[in-house]
């Protein structure tokens, strides 16, 4: 797979930068997008967004000769982001500490997301059954 230039991540603001989805996990189908999620540095602005995420698709999808997905990773939720660097790999890091805080904090707000869940899904199904599981 061709690799993307690290200063045109640079030229966006971008932070981190991962591929996932079917071309990270390298079983492709023959239309598959390329899953691209980024980091943008803060403060930015809606329109710096915007332009980034268009542009990098552009970018991205000519240099790997398929469509493009870039999903901006700044305010997304636990769940979206533990599935970016759970399946996904780097392609980008401005600054290699940063991205480990970046995991570590995902991982931890993922976990916590997911202790949530249980207890939610726990207090549903007494509510519905009459039994705690």
């Amino acid at each position: 797979m061709p690799s993307i230039s690290p200063e045109i991540f640079r030229s966006f603001g971008i932070r981190l930068a991962y591929l996932f989805g079917s071309r990270a996990a390298g079983r492709p189908a023959e239309q598959s997008d390329a899953d691209v999620a980024i980091l943008l540095r803060e403060p930015h602005s809606l329109e710096d967004l915007c332009r980034a995420v268009t542009d990098l698709e552009s970018v991205v999808g000519k240099t790997l000769g398929c469509a493009a997905h870039v999903i901006p990773l700044n305010g997304a939720s636990a769940l979206l982001r533990f599935e970016a660097i759970r399946h996904g790999r780097v392609l980008f890091a401005a600054d290699e500490a940063e991205r480990i805080q970046f995991e570590v904090r995902t991982l931890r707000e993922y976990e916590e997301f997911r202790r949530r869940q249980d207890l939610y899904y726990r207090a549903m199904l007494t509510r519905l059954v009459g039994v705690a599981p």
